[in-house]
């Protein structure tokens, strides 16, 4: 019998323990001793939680965080209470408070949070609970927060006030703000601490709490764009079908929009002129709204019974003069214009020519490569190039002291290369194991081999003055990323700028500075994928700052588009 009893008891006991060590163990908190702590600086705010405020102490204090749970632990800090008599007392508080009983009244002590009794430096003396052998300091600090944007096309609002440049948040209520852009205007992007944020369902952007200064941009772009037609007398314009009446046509656009022009009888479409250049000569031209923009619809007359038109261009299809005559007698022959790495030599009509005319005519400047080359340092990367002969004359290629004529069109390759960069230029400008590009000054290209996203980009490669012209050439180079697809390029451009002038949105704008011109821009109408781009343009009293900024708009795989600026190029006369 004893025997059988003692074996249901060992039996019942090995079920018990069998059961008990089946139990999964959980992790039990690290000892307050593993915690490596230190001084610090501590945002709290009067509205947060307990939670709250155990949350920031540990985040801040706390060096050794990883795999440790704030929640586990408790903090101490020195403070002062007040008892039923108004005395003092100092004593280790709790990170909420609490309320000591005696006989004679209560004792209370501020949560750390509310504490005004610190020391001459403002900080506290503050220990997790169990490590009265580490004493830290901490002091208590604002949240500092820099609202930047344009008060002249949105605004900032919290707590439906308007806030702007820099403010103490010293309330959890404070932490959430909302963009509000004006009539005509849109957000394009808000970042908070250089990283893109997002709203919440109902618009709301909240700031991160910790105890540095937190930049908050927010750009406020238009949401349309003045497109204007100019009027002509030698044939019918339209804009979008709106016909074009002899005040010009100005309407708001976003998006595609279709310009169409039809010559009068004894007239001849040229072509639509921006700023003084040809941008297309499709009589049906569609562009995409992207600034405020003027179009000139150039005809001349082929009627030689009336008055005819002689358009003189340079090079490059912009307009250097056009003038309505009635006979020869009346044509003005302009100056002509030398282009960096080009002089000019004439024009495609000698002037005994140019006096015969009886119809309208496009005349055109001549020109001749300059015979002077340009250096290019490429480190291990191998070069290649093509030769360009008119003759025995030497276009493009490469001169007998080892320089390259301008516009030699030049490859490097090397083996590993993932991304390209031309002229210190702080963006690559090429991805892959090969950049192909056209010299036009002193050049230098190195290559990086660490991974990089292939993505558009665009850069500024030279400014030069042009021999006997107060222009300056600015060269830039862009590259088309891989899920991109081009929309158009070209530069933004006025007289002493800021870099925030150069944008789509201000052009026709006055610069910021008080000597600055009105924005302009100018477009390429080269579409490929990778390519370069110039632009002649100069003060023509030769002082101040000629300013240019190199831009691309590209559309992504889900038809979004987008403008990638370079950064602004200056010549400083």
């Amino acid at each position: 019998m004893k025997k059988t009893k003692f074996s249901k008891v060992f039996a019942t006991l090995f079920a018990l323990i069998m059961v008990f060590t089946s139990i999964p163990v959980q992790a039990l908190a690290a000892s307050p001793t593993d915690l490596n702590i230190h001084d610090g600086k501590v945002v709290l705010f009067s509205d947060m939680s307990e939670d709250q405020v155990k949350y920031q102490l540990f985040d801040e204090c706390v060096t050794n965080k990883e795999g440790y749970n704030y929640k586990d632990y408790e903090w101490e800090y020195g403070c002062n209470g007040y008892n039923w008599s108004g005395d003092h007392r100092w004593v280790r508080g709790s990170v909420n408070g609490f309320v000591t009983k005696f006989f004679f009244g209560d004792f209370t002590h501020p949560a750390l949070k509310d504490n005004t009794e610190v020391g001459e430096d403002g900080s506290w003396e503050v220990n997790l609970t169990g490590r009265q052998d580490k004493i830290i300091r901490v002091t208590k600090t604002a949240l500092h927060v820099n609202y930047n944007y344009d008060n002249t096309k949105g605004q900032i609002l919290v707590n439906d006030k308007n806030v702007q440049g820099a403010v103490n948040v010293t309330s959890l209520n404070d932490l959430k703000f909302k963009a509000v852009a004006n009539e005509g205007m849109k957000i394009e992007s808000v970042t908070i601490g250089g990283k893109t944020a997002s709203a919440d369902p109902s618009g709301y952007y909240t700031l991160p709490i910790d105890n540095s200064n937190v930049d908050v941009n927010v750009n406020f772009v238009k949401n349309s764009f003045g497109i204007t037609v100019k009027y002509s007398d030698l044939g019918t314009v339209t804009l979008d079908g709106q016909t074009v009446s002899k005040d010009g046509l100005t309407v708001n656009k976003t998006g595609e929009y279709t310009l169409n022009a039809v010559a009068n009888k004894g007239a001849k479409f040229v072509g639509w002129s921006v700023n003084g250049k040809l941008v297309s000569t499709n009589a049906s031209f569609t562009a995409n709204a992207y600034q405020d923009i003027t179009y000139v619809p150039v005809f001349e007359v082929t009627d030689a019974a009336n008055n005819f038109t002689v358009t003189f261009l340079d090079c490059w299809n912009n307009i250097i003069s056009t003038q309505e005559v009635s006979n020869a007698s009346e044509i003005q022959i302009p100056q002509g214009i030398n282009y960096n790495g080009y002089t000019f030599v004439g024009w495609s009509l000698s002037n005994e020519e140019i006096a015969k005319l009886t119809s309208s005519t496009t005349i055109t400047a001549l020109i001749k490569k300059s015979a002077t080359g340009f250096t290019l340092t490429s480190g291990d990367a191998e070069v290649t190039f093509k030769e360009i002969k008119n003759g025995e004359e030497l276009i493009c290629g490469k001169l007998p002291d080892g320089k390259y004529l301008y516009d030699t069109e030049i490859t490097v390759t090397k083996p590993g290369a993932v991304s390209w960069y031309i002229n210190d230029s702080k963006e690559p400008v090429a991805f892959g194991e090969t950049f192909t590009f056209f010299i036009g000054s002193d050049t230098t290209v190195t290559y990086k081999t660490e991974t990089a996203e292939d993505r558009t980009t665009v850069a500024g490669i030279s400014t030069n003055r042009i021999d006997g012209s107060y222009k300056v050439s600015f060269l830039a180079t862009r590259h088309i990323g891989a899920n991109d697809t081009i929309v158009s390029s070209g530069f933004v451009y006025g007289k002493n700028m800021n870099e925030a002038d150069l944008v789509l949105e201000k052009v026709g704008d006055k610069g910021s500075n008080a000597e600055s011109g009105t924005v302009k821009s100018a477009y390429s109408s080269n579409m490929s994928t990778d390519a370069q781009m110039s632009l002649n343009y100069g003060i023509s009293s030769a002082t101040g700052a000629a300013c240019a900024r190199p831009f691309v708009v590209v559309q992504d795989a889900d038809g979004a588009e987008k403008v990638v600026y370079g950064s602004m190029m200056t010549y400083n006369y």
